[in-house]
C-alpha cells in the first residue's frame, strides 16, 4: 500500500518534469526576441547574452533558421 501512495505522489512531479523538459527548448527560442530587445535597449547585461550564443551560432550556419529568427526579432522593434 505504501508504494501505491508514493507512486501517486510522484506522478504529478514526473508530469511537471516531463512538461518542463519538453517546453524548455521552445521557451528558450521564444525568449530570444525579447532578449534581443532587452539587450538592444540596455536592459540586459552582456554576461546574460551568452545564454543565446548557441542559438546565434546555429542561426549563422542555418539560413532558414536565421531568417525565421530575424523575422521574430523584428517583431520586437
Amino acid at each position: 500500500m505504501k508504494g501505491d501512495d508514493q507512486d501517486r505522489q510522484r506522478s504529478p512531479l514526473i508530469a511537471w518534469l516531463i512538461t518542463a523538459v519538453v517546453l524548455s527548448p521552445f521557451l528558450y527560442v521564444l525568449s530570444f526576441g525579447p532578449a534581443c530587445w532587452l539587450g538592444n535597449n540596455g536592459y540586459l547585461a552582456d554576461e546574460a547574452k551568452i545564454v543565446y550564443v548557441p542559438l546565434a551560432l546555429l542561426a549563422q550556419y542555418c539560413p532558414p533558421l536565421r531568417d525565421a529568427l530575424q523575422w521574430y526579432i523584428d517583431l520586437f522593434r
